[in-house]
């Protein structure tokens, strides 16, 4: 079978895979995700966004904490004139994930065009990139719009930085600086990552050069004070100055190492190709020698070691080497070889099982989640959420209560809008919680909690500390602290 034939057959099984979960995910639209993914918090957020405003003060999480001081608003800026057009918060989560695939197009485009690209070349980068397993699993059925939205810039930013490489800069790179302030607003690990293209690009640059790119660079940081500023100033006060995300790789599970060491051998060998047939190998190497000495580190697990880089959880660093060693395949030509091709085909086709597998569809609410919801309404005070019953999580009903029926929950999920202190009696409180202790509900009175919502196997725990019932049925439990 010729090479093109089964380059055809890869982006078919890939599409067809892309547009069935996105059909599948649209279910969303009419069944809030109560099943612990991303999607609950940042319609939560949007919801709160909508209606607080931009770094108003959110009463409805955490006993209150101020919106976007310590997480990223860039996706939320995409979908709330979307949320304002919709005016249904799930509606609005959705129609920003197809604007989101749009937009990626159009950035894969640009990289693309910028480099020879033929057009089935585009589609299959495009596909390899925003619809391998990871991209389904994390970008439409975990929710992660926020990554989502900076790897769309991300890759606008890479077309920019690879085709100046090789040329003198002029009044085009000014562009530079709109998207790098986009890709910071956007999420907090990819503008790390950006570094290290941008460290390569100032290596084979003049002194001239270097200085102009830099300050290019500095206005793009400028462009975001209105919110980096309080951000810088006040991260000292947050949790966010504990997240060490990047020690996720430490404990990865045993296809996950095999995935990771997938990826980076792949990365290597493309780059092998991409240098040999490059007319400046040299320059090349220069450039792209940041992202080598990074994919070596990820691969020896060295960088939770690192300042900065021990911010990088494993699902974006080995995006960005997916990102690069797709650039490197198709630059190289390898794509118009029969044997690549090939091996192409059986990435698409393991992909797609990877998601029959390990990504399960989203599904309508059933008759514990209806049960689960009938509890809010008899809610009265500020509430909290404990354990998970099948597919509903904590999460999704501390997202529920507030935008359905305007509720103040303790819980939430957005690590970094706590205090330290807080977050510190939140954690003491899970220990005695796992220990059915009743010291966990005097802690959590301390947080303002003064209602609990369990499953039914949990209430015999709720009588034994002679907490006072509220309301039950055949699913769940709610008791006055």
């Amino acid at each position: 079978m010729k090479g093109r034939t089964l380059l055809f057959i890869s982006a078919a099984i890939l599409a067809a895979n892309l547009l069935f979960r996105l059909a599948n995910q649209a279910l969303m639209i009419w069944n809030f995700p109560l099943d612990g993914t991303d999607w609950s918090t940042h319609l939560f957020e949007l919801w709160a966004f909508a209606k607080y405003g931009f770094h108003g003060w959110v009463p409805n999480w955490f006993g209150g904490y101020e919106l976007f001081k310590f997480y990223t608003p860039g996706w939320y800026f995409l979908a709330l004139p979307i949320y304002w057009l919709a005016g249904k918060v799930e509606l609005a989560g959705y129609l920003s994930l197809l604007a989101l695939f749009a937009l990626g197009a159009a950035s894969t485009y640009l990289l693309g065009k910028l480099n020879g690209f033929s057009r089935l070349q585009m589609i299959l980068f495009y596909l390899f990139f925003f619809a391998n397993a990871l991209g389904i699993a994390n970008f439409i059925r975990n929710g992660r719009v926020a990554e989502f939205t900076a790897w769309v810039v991300f890759i606008a930013l890479t077309a920019i930085l690879v085709y100046f490489k090789d040329r003198g800069l002029n009044w085009k790179f000014i562009f530079v600086a709109p998207l790098f302030a986009m890709l910071i607003l956007s999420h907090f690990t990819e503008p790390i990552l950006l570094s290290l293209l941008f460290l390569g690009f100032l290596l084979v640059k003049n002194n001239r050069e270097r200085i102009i790119a830099c300050a290019t660079m500095l206005a793009g940081m400028l462009m975001t004070s209105f919110w980096l500023w309080s951000l810088l100033r006040d991260a000292k006060d947050s949790y966010i100055t504990q997240l060490k995300y990047s020690e996720r790789l430490l404990h990865l599970s045993f296809f996950e190492n095999i995935l990771l060491t997938a990826v980076v051998c792949a990365f290597l060998l493309a780059f092998y190709f991409y240098i040999r047939s490059s007319e400046k190998p040299r320059e090349e190497f220069i450039f792209f020698l940041p992202s080598i000495i990074f994919a070596v580190l990820l691969f020896l697990k060295l960088t939770p070691q690192i300042p900065l880089f021990d911010r990088i959880y494993p699902h974006p660093a080995m995006a960005f080497l997916i990102l690069l060693g797709l650039f490197f395949f198709f630059k190289s030509g390898l794509s118009s070889k029969p044997a690549f091709a090939a091996a192409l085909l059986l990435v698409a086709l393991a992909s797609v099982g990877f998601n029959a597998l390990d990504t399960a569809p989203y599904t309508t609410h059933n008759s514990i989640a209806v049960e689960y919801l009938e509890i809010l309404p008899h809610i009265s005070a500020q509430y909290s959420v404990l354990g998970v019953i099948g597919s509903i999580y904590p999460i999704g009903l501390c997202s529920y209560g507030p935008i359905y029926f305007n509720l103040n929950a303790s819980c939430g999920w957005m690590p970094t809008a706590m205090s330290i202190e807080r977050r510190a009696k939140h954690d003491l409180a899970k220990q005695y919680l796992a220990k059915d202790d009743c010291a966990a509900f005097d802690i959590l009175k301390k947080t303002g909690t003064a209602q609990m919502v369990a499953p039914n196997k949990t209430c015999a725990y709720f009588k034994k500390c002679n907490l006072a019932p509220v309301y039950h049925n055949s699913v769940a439990c709610l008791y006055n602290l």
